[in-house]
C-alpha cells in the first residue's frame, strides 16, 4: 500500500438546478489515497466516477472522510465482470445534511461505499440503496464506465497472471471436493457449491452452483436454514432459462450420486 496522501481534485462539475439548466462550478474535493495506485491514476478514476455521479460534487459540503482505497478480495459478481482486483470509494454523509435531496434519499449519517474495477466490464456499483440514490441509479445496479479499464487492464501481464492464478485455484478446489460430493458427502457438496458460486469467472458455473444447492436441500438430512439461504443466494440471480438449465443439471448430477 502506498503512503496515504491527500488528493485535491479541482473539478468542473455540472450542477443541475430545478429548471434542469446546467451551471458550471469549480468544486474542491479532498480524497485520501489509501490504494496502491498513483496520485494521477486515482485523480483520473475519481474524475470519471464523478462524471457518472455528479451529485457527489453538487452536495460536497455534506460529505466528509472521502477516500479511495484498495477494495476487498474479488467475489462472485466481481469475477463475472472479469475483475481480478477492485477498488473502493467511500465517504461519510452528514448526520444533518444541508441538501434536502440527501434526506429524501435517506442517506443522512451513512458511510457510502462504491466498488470500482476494470477487467472485461469496467465500472462501479454502489453497496447501499441510499448511496445508489445519490448517484440516481437503482439499488444493486452496475454502472459501466469503459474509461475505468485501466484499473485492471485485461491486456496487461499482471491481469493475465492474476486471472490464471484464480482459475487454477478454482480448478484445484473443484478437484478437491468433487469426488466426495458425488459420493454424497454433505460438507463436500456444500464446499463444491460454494466454489462454483464464488471462485469462477464463468456464468455457467453459477448455474452449476445453483444445481448443487438444490441437490443439498432436497437430498441431505442435515440440510437446514443455512442451506435454504444458500439456495436463495445462488439461484436468485439466475434468469428463468438459467434456472431451467440448473434444474435439469441437478437431476442429472443427482442420478450420478444415487447410482454410486
Amino acid at each position: 500500500m502506498s503512503t496515504i496522501k491527500t488528493i485535491l481534485l479541482f473539478l468542473t462539475a455540472l450542477l443541475f438546478s430545478c429548471s434542469t439548466e446546467h451551471e458550471e462550478a469549480t468544486i474542491k474535493l479532498d480524497f485520501k489515497n489509501e490504494s496502491g495506485l498513483s496520485r494521477d491514476q486515482v485523480a483520473k478514476t475519481v474524475t470519471e466516477f464523478l462524471k457518472q455521479c455528479p451529485a457527489i460534487a453538487k452536495y460536497s459540503e455534506d460529505f466528509s472522510a472521502l477516500k479511495f482505497s484498495d477494495g476487498n478480495p474479488v467475489h462472485r459478481i466481481d469475477k463475472l465482470h472479469g475483475w481480478t482486483k477492485k477498488f473502493e470509494i467511500t465517504f461519510k454523509v452528514a448526520d444533518r445534511p444541508i441538501h434536502s435531496e440527501l434526506v429524501d434519499a435517506m442517506a443522512m449519517g451513512h458511510v457510502c461505499y462504491y466498488d470500482l474495477g476494470g477487467g472485461q466490464r469496467p465500472g462501479f456499483q454502489p453497496a447501499k440503496s441510499p448511496c445508489a440514490k445519490i448517484c440516481n441509479v437503482p439499488e444493486h445496479t452496475f454502472v459501466e464506465v469503459p474509461s475505468m479499464v485501466d484499473l485492471d487492464d485485461p491486456s496487461t501481464d499482471g491481469y493475465k497472471s492474476r486471472r490464471a492464478s484464480m482459475i487454477k485455484r478454482f480448478q484445484e478446489n473443484v478437484a478437491q471436493y468433487k469426488d466426495d460430493a458425488l459420493r454424497g458427502d454433505y460438507q463436500a457438496q456444500r464446499n463444491l457449491a460454494y466454489t462454483y458460486a464464488n471462485d469462477s469467472f464463468s456464468p455457467d458455473d453459477q448455474i452449476t452452483a445453483c444445481s448443487w444447492r438444490a441437490i443439498i436441500l432436497t437430498s441431505q438430512p442435515k440440510a437446514g436454514k443455512i442451506d435454504q439461504g444458500n439456495l436463495k443466494i445462488d439461484c436468485s440471480s439466475l434468469n428463468d432459462e438459467q434456472k431451467s438449465i440448473a434444474s435439469g443439471r441437478a437431476k442429472s448430477i443427482f442420478q450420478g450420486i444415487t447410482s454410486k
